[in-house]
């Protein structure tokens, strides 16, 4: 009869204890995927900012050479340097739309020529900035009404050879 009574008693505590066994994994589970998630999506966010990195290098590259840079977003000279930055983001899977990348060509504090005109010698900068959105952990703050997202930046500045 005692017996009997410790295996009963056995029985229940194996079966609650391996209850909360399962609890204790889903949660694991869960904290891992995420854990997981977070670090992709950090990692997709590192190489966006690297493509940014070199298609500024170029986009500055570009600009230095340019015979008769002109900083007016309209020129044809400002729409080329955009244009290879955008090819480069664009070959390397990057979305180039004009809501998400701002491409600036400006004139470096320290030139000699009025602002807007370029002579040898002068520093050209070429700033880019992509707006950022995680692609799996982004959208859970928007189950909650929240939303995260940040802009990754980038600038090169050379000297203007033209």
């Amino acid at each position: 009869m005692m017996l009997n009574r410790y295996n009963k008693q056995r029985r229940t505590s194996t079966l609650l204890s391996s209850g909360s066994v399962v609890i204790e994994l889903s949660v694991l589970i869960a904290l891992l995927a995420t854990f997981a998630l977070g670090i992709a999506d950090a990692s997709e966010a590192f190489r966006i900012k690297h493509v940014l990195q070199i298609a500024t290098r170029e986009g500055a590259r570009l600009a230095s050479v340019t015979p008769g840079l002109n900083l007016d977003p309209s020129s044809t000279s400002a729409n080329r340097v955009r244009q290879v930055i955008n090819d480069i983001l664009t070959e390397n899977h990057v979305k180039t739309d004009p809501a998400i990348t701002t491409v600036t060509i400006t004139e470096a504090v320290g030139g000699a020529a009025p602002v807007g005109v370029f002579t040898a010698g002068d520093p050209v900068q070429i700033s880019a900035i992509y707006h950022y959105t995680p692609v799996f952990l982004g959208t859970i703050p928007g189950w909650f009404g929240g939303a995260f997202s940040g802009d990754l930046r980038s600038s090169t500045t050379m000297r203007y050879e033209g």
